[in-house]
């Protein structure tokens, strides 16, 4: 029975993952659709419909996913009901749980 005897630091050395590992400084740097919707404990139908409505900073396309720059969303809370740079201004989180005014009729 002869066979490759590996030490516990060659594991790996034979092997691909399925994911590239990813810097833990990196980590954090975008959100998922689900840990936005988390984040600002919204349901993540909220957060495609403001998405596509453009009400959301920081967002990006890739492919079928989206995701989200973890310090624009930071900002964009933090600086509360002020416009965007170059942006119409977005509603604050607040304002994505309710639904937009009717005009009377």
């Amino acid at each position: 029975m002869g066979g490759t005897i590996l030490r516990a630091g060659d594991r790996g050395a034979h092997t691909q993952s399925a994911e590239p590992a990813v810097p833990a400084a990196l980590d954090d740097a975008v959100l998922t659709v689900d840990e936005l919707a988390a984040l600002l404990r919204v349901n993540r139908k909220t957060i495609y419909d403001a998405f596509q409505r453009g009400e959301l900073p920081g967002g990006r396309r890739i492919g079928r996913t989206i995701r989200f720059a973890r310090a624009v969303i930071l900002a964009w809370l933090n600086e509360g009901d002020r416009p965007a740079r170059g942006r119409s201004a977005p509603r604050a989180p607040h304002a994505l749980l309710t639904p937009p005014k009717r005009p009377a009729r």
